[in-house]
């Protein structure tokens, strides 16, 4: 997970960061959940062979069970004035156009590389690259709403 990496290094007075991963339906809790206990239990050896027909199934199973999906991130931490401050960002999609919301970073550096904006060169993270602003534009058309708390 990159983020474990570039975030400390862009904001080096964090203390943590974390990242989590989900599905969006308990059912897929649970069928992950079932094979890791036969794994553990010694019934089956590797999940490995397994990994490409479940994703197929997945695929077929998770629209009809759950359409939303979405990115959410939560900051913790000290204020200006000493104060403990806790903010929550949230992106929510519908319709199954969770998957999409990766995508926009890169539509927005395209755009800016097809319009002749002057970017550093080479492999990098994009932050500083873009704003949410440019970001949430890039996906404008989809389900999703932004919730701050």
């Amino acid at each position: 997970m990159p983020d474990l990496d570039v975030l400390p290094r862009r904001y080096p007075d964090a203390r943590t960061v974390t990242f989590q991963a989900g599905f969006a339906s308990g059912l897929g809790h649970l069928v992950v959940s079932g094979f890791a206990g036969l794994v553990q239990a010694g019934l089956i050896k590797s999940m490995t062979s397994l990994a490409a027909p479940l994703k197929r199934v997945s695929r077929w199973i998770e629209p009809l069970v759950s359409d939303k999906g979405g990115m959410f991130v939560t900051l913790e931490g000290m204020g200006r004035k000493g104060q403990v401050k806790r903010i929550t960002w949230n992106l929510i999609a519908q319709q199954n156009h969770g998957p999409f919301i990766p995508c926009g970073a890169s539509i927005v550096l395209a755009t800016k590389i097809a319009e002749g904006v002057k970017m550093p060169t080479g492999a990098m993270p994009c932050t500083g690259l873009l704003t949410l602003g440019e970001y949430l534009e890039a996906l404008k058309g989809l389900d999703l709403k932004e919730v701050v708390e």
